[in-house]
């Protein structure tokens, strides 16, 4: 038997959102209980006969025109009881009315799942309402089949699994020979990914495997993903997996299951993206693995993505074969054991990711970076004269954000950089970078310094490290660290030292940092400057004198004349103010970032407070 679940999706959708009031619900009795109904079998009935449906109803609380009483009678469904409902309150029996005579009916015409609230409402009471639990039993042809019970939370993941149906017609109905396509669901994107990795049946029950090389696929609508963040969640275009049999008698077999042609966002944004495979999962992201092709103008934002395999990205697991990501972006968090990055795990064998950023904080083992995890194989012997050809990946004109962290080759922007790839024109702007183990740096983890991988890229100078302070070793534009860049000096250039221009690319404006698709990126507030203030008074013998702080400056008022003291956190005053009675601003541009004490003294008044620059 196949149930309507979209159908009793969206009943729970609908009564819940669409009406601003609590409404009468039907009632069903079953085992001598008598329960609220929250799915209303009437309403195939009244489909099927329309012209034997009470008018619309006259009260806020129930606007079906009716209200029906059923019962499980001997392992079948009977509608027992209806009334009317035209106008507030109770009203006289119409049974006979709606069922064409008849006094009660077995309800043949339903089959599908009856929604109970078993448990306390939770929640305000719009709608059918939310309840803790839910008892849900399985109807077919009005004949009871089976019954479970569901917590609150595991009804909403039963909703969100009956939400799901992965579309393909809009594959296997294009003509043959067509290279473009178009989707705009997440089920047609749920479908894409079917496609390429072998699932999906066409419309006579045959399995249907293709990889777009040399098609484009155009995504024309934002797409919201919750629906399938069920369980493991997202299943990633492009895996390795064990093929089905495409024909009887064929050899199952273990391929890498690859996107070869290009996916263009049109500068759309998918957000809700959920991976959860916390033991297992390679090649992990929208995407699992693209060989050769490509992935332009797309944001993924609110990523959720925790696997505990290798090459787990958001935008792409694993890129290789002359792939690239061009004009993408995400946010959120990714998760992942090795080879982890914030638009890519692993970019490999000549493929590279540019004009891109992320603000995803990324967590993992081994090869950790804010945007790409592993960047660059170990090169190729060209033949028997064995000449060495090095993988020259890349990752350009990018930047980051977030947290990086991991045991061992974490780095802001790259985690481990192989032999011939390089890094250049990027920005690693994330608070912190820290690696356990060994090989943290602020652009790259680790590379080989006898080789020159690094080119005019630049760091948050207060990005803290693994024990806690902004002490980097190999500063420099062409070193694992980069050149000093201060968030004074980001704010006032919104194209980030003049490094993010490209105009056909990236929106720039000062104060903010650039962004993709005509927009800018608001400021992080590890970036945005300005005074914060915990006070911490003693011997205070008048209210607080501090007033406020704003920008880079504090306010102070004295009720008399008066000494302001700044000190440095080891004891050292760094500055002093003689201040007459008033409202004084005390400017603060010329304090390098930290922590400070400020000491307030007018009379017999004494004030402290702590003070963060940041």
């Amino acid at each position: 038997m196949k149930i309507n679940k979209l159908a009793v999706l969206a009943l729970c959708v609908f009564a819940v959102q669409a009406f601003a009031t609590f409404q009468e619900a039907d009632n069903i009795i079953h085992n001598g209980e008598s329960y609220r109904l929250l799915t209303s079998p009437m309403e195939q009935y009244f489909e099927k006969f329309p012209e034997r449906r009470p008018p619309p109803g006259g009260c806020s609380n129930n606007w079906s025109g009716y209200h029906a009483k059923f019962e499980i009678i001997q392992n079948e469904l009977w509608v027992v009881d209806i009334q009317s409902r035209a106008g507030c309150g109770g009203g006289p029996s119409i049974t006979r009315d709606c069922l064409d005579g008849q006094e009660s009916a077995k309800v043949d015409w339903f089959t599908g799942l009856l929604v109970i609230p078993t448990g306390d409402m939770i929640g305000y009471p719009v709608g059918f309402g939310e309840y803790a639990e839910y008892k849900l039993i399985e109807i077919e042809n009005g004949n009871y089949v089976k019954e479970f019970d569901l917590t609150h939370e595991q009804f909403l993941d039963y909703l969100r699994l009956a939400a799901q149906a992965p579309s393909v017609e809009w594959f296997t109905g294009a003509a043959a020979g067509t290279k473009n396509f178009s989707i705009s669901t997440a089920d047609e994107l749920a479908g894409l990914a079917m496609i390429v990795n072998g699932t999906a049946k066409d419309g006579e029950g045959k399995y249907v495997r293709h990889e777009f090389d040399g098609d484009t696929v155009m995504l024309t609508n934002n797409i919201n993903l919750s629906v399938y963040s069920v369980g493991e969640g997202w299943v990633p275009i492009g895996s390795g997996a064990i093929l089905p049999l495409l024909t009887p008698g064929e050899i199952t077999s273990r391929i890498d299951l690859s996107f070869r042609g290009t996916f263009d966002g049109g500068g759309k944004v998918i957000s809700n993206l959920t991976i959860n495979r916390p033991f297992n999962g390679r090649w992990q992201g929208l995407f699992g693995l693209i060989e050769g092709g490509s992935v332009k103008n797309l944001g993924l934002e609110n990523v959720n993505i925790t696997s505990g395999g290798i090459y787990v990205g958001a935008i792409v697991g694993l890129l290789r074969d002359g792939g690239l990501v061009a004009g993408c972006y995400s946010t959120g968090t990714v998760a992942g054991k090795d080879n982890v990055g914030g638009v890519a795990g692993g970019v490999l064998n000549v493929s590279g990711v540019t004009d891109s950023y992320s603000a995803a904080a990324v967590s993992g083992d081994r090869s950790v970076g804010g945007i790409v995890g592993l960047l660059g194989g170990v090169g190729i012997y060209t033949g028997p004269g064995e000449v060495f050809v090095p993988d020259v990946s890349q990752v350009t004109n990018s930047y980051s954000t977030g947290t990086v962290s991991g045991a061992r080759e974490v780095g802001g922007i790259v985690g481990t950089i192989e032999t011939g790839s390089r890094v250049a024109n990027c920005a690693a702007l994330n608070p912190s970078v820290t690696a356990t183990l060994q090989n943290e740096g602020r652009v790259a983890g680790h590379f080989d310094r006898n080789r020159r991988y690094l080119y005019d890229n630049f760091s948050y100078t207060e990005m803290t490290n693994n024990i806690g302070n902004t002490t980097w070793a190999n500063k420099g534009a062409g070193e694992k660290d980069g050149a000093d860049l201060t968030a004074a000096e980001v704010m006032a250039d919104g194209t980030i030292n003049g490094s993010f221009v490209n105009a056909g690319v990236w929106t720039a404006e000062n104060g903010k940092l650039p962004g993709l698709f005509g927009k800018t990126v608001a400021m992080p507030a590890h970036l945005s400057g300005g005074v914060s203030v915990k006070f911490a008074t003693r011997n205070q013998t008048a209210p607080p004198q501090f007033v406020k702080a704003t920008g880079r400056t504090l306010h102070l008022r004295l009720t008399g004349r008066g000494r302001v003291d700044i000190y440095a956190l080891n004891g050292a005053r760094v500055r002093t103010f003689d201040l007459n009675q008033g409202t004084h601003t005390l400017r603060l541009n010329s304090l390098p970032r930290g922590m400070y004490v400020v000491k307030a003294q007018s009379g017999a008044w004494k004030q402290s407070a702590r003070v963060l620059v940041k």
